[in-house]
């Protein structure tokens, strides 16, 4: 399966360097005490399309010595070359799982791969100097899922008892008033 990237954008950016951050010897970049959180969303808005976000935030630990603060957010929108096989039927896992793998994978790696470099951009002008985020296991990265757009619907529909479809749903068509004649 391929997934392309069509657009993605920064809604949030928010890094602070930290002024009580101690020059030493030991790389900061790769201290056991930092603490990464990262948290993500698909939004899957039909059967070739969805959207996701990522959050990542870094935070200052009492005991640690990192140099910056960060707050950064990326959402993306992404197309897949064939049916992704979506079960809008299913509330748990509405994807199979291989799919869904493949999903993960090419989403968190182009993703982090543009929050690292926006980061690194970013830091680069900052007094402690360029930060680069660390890798991330991506066979253990969580996303929360939903469906949007007709995806929802047909969820909503079928929950309800009622078709699944759009074209059973359609209201029937109006005739056209006639034409008037006058005589």
């Amino acid at each position: 399966m391929f997934i392309q990237l069509d657009t993605y954008f920064y809604p949030r950016v928010n890094i602070s360097s930290n002024p009580a951050f101690k020059r030493d010897e030991k790389d900061p970049c790769i201290d056991s005490e930092i603490s990464i959180n990262l948290t993500g969303h698909l939004l899957f808005s039909s059967q070739r399309e969805f959207m996701a976000d990522i959050e990542l935030t870094l935070e200052n630990a009492s005991d640690s010595n990192t140099p910056y603060e960060i707050e950064i957010s990326v959402f993306g929108h992404f197309r897949a070359d064939e049916d992704l096989g979506i079960n809008s039927s299913k509330d748990h896992q509405p994807i199979e799982p291989a799919k869904f793998s493949a999903i993960r994978s090419s989403v968190v790696s182009m993703l982090v791969g543009g929050l690292r470099e926006q980061v690194a951009t970013i830091t680069a002008r900052q007094p402690w100097g360029v930060f680069l985020l660390p890798s991330i296991n991506v066979g253990s990265f969580k996303f929360n899922m939903a469906l949007v757009g007709e995806l929802a619907e047909e969820r909503s529909a079928n929950k309800h008892g009622e078709a699944g479809s759009k074209a059973a749903r359609k209201k029937p068509a109006r005739k056209s008033p006639r034409k008037r004649v006058e005589k």
